[in-house]
């Protein structure tokens, strides 16, 4: 996909350097398994106890396990969560990725991220 999001921003004149999620998963499965990993680090962020949280994650990977093919597992979990928490999906994923970045959990990304700022800023 790498070579391929190139190769089609180069036929435009303009370079491109894809960002990636460390572990080469999803963005869904990324921020699933870390919502089930770590809901002592979530819960409060997302307005929730510890303990409704675990029951919420558990609930919903029950219910989409099965339901929908193993690639679109994620997605269906993440969307279902932030569902059943008056959430949208990108609002759980800022919220994940403001405490990875606090917590220094994606040193590599957040690297390239503000490479590409310094690049797009001298423009």
């Amino acid at each position: 996909m790498e070579n391929r999001l190139k190769s089609i921003a180069e036929e435009y004149g303009r370079p491109l350097q894809p960002l990636f999620l460390p572990g080469g998963f999803s963005p869904e499965q990324w921020m699933w398994e870390i919502l089930r990993a770590r809901p002592e680090d979530y819960a409060e962020r997302l307005g929730l106890a510890e303990a409704d949280m675990n029951t919420m994650t558990e609930r919903v990977a029950h219910l989409v396990d099965g339901a929908v093919q193993q690639r679109d597992a994620a997605k269906a979990a993440v969307g279902a969560f932030a569902e059943d928490i008056g959430r949208t999906v990108p609002d759980v994923a800022r919220i994940i990725g403001r405490r990875e970045a606090e917590k220094d959990s994606i040193p590599e990304l957040l690297l390239a991220l503000k490479e590409q700022i310094f690049r797009w800023r001298q423009f």
